[in-house]
């Protein structure tokens, strides 16, 4: 049964990935990430990817693809020492594995699945009680991303509750350098968007999901049930709403240390579950049939993103709008012998230089109608929803 249930969830996950990433186009973010990130180890592994095999977006997207199988690996391990049911171990790795931050995540070329990934194996040996490799995971994470800092944070907390003097030493020099080297998010006008912050966790991790996560955090709190996962998490959530009455934050270096404590979750309710009576447990089968049923609907408009629109007016009101048509675009442009020329999207030029179309100064392109157009390019993602660029030829005085 175990074998089975995995095999299930790796297929849905597979299903996902291989019809999802046909129909992307790299996006203006994911193409800034290879072409202008010269800090980060992952820009560079997105480089050294490409060197070797070329401009492959399918090979790019694989590879986060099987770090994010990876992750639902390590995600079961850690269950292991949480929960002793198998049912149970199996049930965290399918909420896990369909969480809309996650799975989106997981065939984006971001570095949120490999922040993941390393927070999950630093995990591991540590609950494990290997300190050695669960401090050499911890200083190799330093080289990995700049997200980092906030594990770093999280963890000299820990490092106090649990009186941990190693921990504490070695979490706060990776702190210092890291802050130094990549800077800390303190810039900008002092403005609130602490509801926005809250309104993006809610569409990350499903709403239901998350008021309940937010509650198991809130209740460990109140029980003093400090936990490493727990600390990770808890303090990184109360960082980012610190940090959101001031500016706007990238939510992505936030999500992967909250993703962790899903084990937690899944802990907390069946411990609550299974103490009750049968008669008394009507209330949980009900709350627990509604939270899976909108994750279920959360995951499969995202599976299915691209019908959605057929219902809009506005086809950038999507919120994938960013990952279409740029490919399609480039192949029509090929077609016609042009490979060089000026967009008035400057996001779209970068998009279309991964696909080799470089900035030129005798084609002009815009998907607003140009009284001088001499090619009218129609692309289309899906039947009866298509996307009209224009091309005009500019004059050279």
């Amino acid at each position: 049964m175990k074998k089975i249930s995995l095999l299930i969830i790796i297929l849905i996950n597979t299903l996902f990935f291989l019809y999802n990433v046909s129909n992307l186009s790299i996006s203006y973010q994911e193409a800034s990430i290879i072409f202008d990130d010269k800090k980060s180890l992952f820009s560079l592994f997105l480089n050294f990817l490409i060197q070797f095999f070329g401009k492959n977006e399918t090979l790019l997207r694989g590879t986060i693809f099987i770090f994010h199988l990876l992750n639902i690996f390590l995600i079961y391990k850690i269950s292991k020492l949480f929960l002793k049911k198998e049912s149970d171990r199996v049930i965290t790795i399918a909420i896990y594995s369909i969480i809309p931050g996650v799975i989106s995540f997981s065939i984006i070329l971001s570095p949120v699945t490999i922040v993941i990934f390393f927070t999950l194996l630093y995990l591991y040996f540590y609950l494990k009680n290997n300190r050695y490799l669960s401090f050499l995971i911890l200083i190799l994470s330093l080289f990995i991303d700049n997200s980092f800092y906030i594990l770093y944070f999280t963890l000299i907390i820990f490092a106090i509750i649990s009186k941990d003097r190693k921990l504490l030493l070695l979490s706060s020099t990776l702190f210092i350098i890291s802050i130094s080297y990549f800077g800390f998010p303190t810039g900008g006008k002092p403005k609130g968007y602490f509801l926005d912050t809250f309104a993006i966790y809610l569409a990350v991790f499903s709403p239901l999901l998350f008021l309940y996560f937010f509650y198991v955090l809130y209740r460990d709190m109140v029980l003093k049930r400090f936990n490493i996962i727990w600390s990770i998490s808890f303090f990184t959530m109360i960082l980012s709403f610190l940090l959101s009455l001031r500016q706007k934050l990238f939510l992505e270096d936030f999500v992967p240390f909250i993703v962790i404590s899903i084990p937690l979750l899944v802990k907390s309710f069946f411990s609550s579950y299974r103490v009750r009576l049968p008669e008394y447990r009507k209330y949980y089968k009900v709350l627990s049939t509604i939270v899976l049923t909108t994750l279920i609907i959360n995951f499969l408009i995202l599976f299915f993103n691209q019908y959605l629109f057929l219902f809009l007016k506005n086809q950038k009101s999507h919120f994938a709008y960013g990952f279409y048509f740029a490919k399609e675009l480039a192949y029509k442009l090929k077609e016609n012998g042009i490979y060089n020329i000026k967009c008035d999207n400057k996001k779209l030029q970068k998009r279309l230089l991964f696909y080799g179309i470089k900035e030129g100064n005798k084609f002009f392109l815009s998907d607003k109608k140009t009284n001088d157009y001499f090619k009218k390019v129609t692309l289309s993602n899906i039947k009866e929803i298509k996307k009209v660029y224009y091309v005009s030829k500019i004059n050279k005085k």
